[in-house]
């Protein structure tokens, strides 16, 4: 579904050019939940923009469901990247706009019937749990609220594809739950694949089927939660199997394995 082949960023600071991620691969399979983990400056953030292309590789391709994004114009991407949903950090919610015209900016963006975008912005705020707060604006909305909002958004064009780039590292454990558990439950039902950053190890641990550690712009290793026989190699890698650690325990779908 996702695929990331030899791709890399650099970027010119002054007259030196810097390795934001040196040539590295990744592929995801449909219906997966894919997380990249790894100290900040490890170039997490960059491969995921990559994969819609918010980043421009310097060097390297990347498919989505088999189309490789960097062969298409500017037309022919942006029609490809309705079905590739984000979640930002910050939500980047419009903060003169309402919960539901946030939602239905996406829709209008694409030509979307005035009809159909209003069934679509209610069904969205509904699969988050928020149909009651349509007319409300992110000011009067917690941070939770606010990213709950941004998920529905990225929802809005029915993507295959859902990028989230730190969408729990501003909020609480609680909350950050109740946001983990709607990205379980859009994977599970809607079989969204989803890439996931997070510098969180228990996020990437009760959310990701794999995880992907990065070091120094490279994905040094892949975990794979079905193969405990393969012994991690990296830090992050030998940290998130260590089960003497109490901080280190899986979790899955609400259950907790040791």
């Amino acid at each position: 579904m996702i695929t990331l082949r030899e791709v890399s960023k650099q970027y010119k600071v002054g007259r030196d050019w810097v390795d934001a991620v040196k040539p590295t691969s990744l592929h995801v399979e449909k219906g997966q939940i894919q997380g990249i983990i790894g100290f900040s400056g490890a170039g997490k953030s960059t491969l995921l923009r990559m994969a819609n292309l918010l980043e421009l590789p310097t060097a390297g391709e990347v498919y989505i469901d088999g189309q490789e994004l960097t062969g298409l114009n500017a037309g022919e991407l942006r029609e490809a990247r309705r079905s590739i949903g984000m979640i930002f950090q910050h939500y980047n919610l419009l903060s003169n706009e309402t919960c539901a015209a946030n939602v239905e900016f996406v829709l209008k963006a694409a030509n979307v019937p005035s009809k159909q975008r209003k069934r679509r912005v209610e069904e969205c705020l509904e699969i988050v749990g928020l149909a009651d707060k349509a007319r409300q604006y992110p000011a009067q909305l917690s941070g939770g609220q606010k990213q709950r909002v941004a998920i529905a958004r990225a929802l809005a064009n029915n993507p295959k594809v859902l990028l989230c780039d730190e969408p729990t590292s501003a909020l609480d454990p609680v909350t950050t739950l109740s946001i983990l558990e709607f990205l379980e439950k859009i994977n599970r039902e809607f079989q969204v694949t989803i890439m996931l950053v997070t510098h969180e190890i228990q996020v990437a641990k009760r959310l990701c089927s794999q995880i992907a550690v990065m070091e120094g712009g490279v994905i040094t290793e892949q975990l794979d939660r079905s193969r405990p026989d393969i012994e991690p190699v990296t830090p992050f890698g030998k940290f998130l199997f260590d089960t003497t650690n109490s901080s280190s325990v899986w979790y899955r779908r609400g259950e907790q394995h040791e």
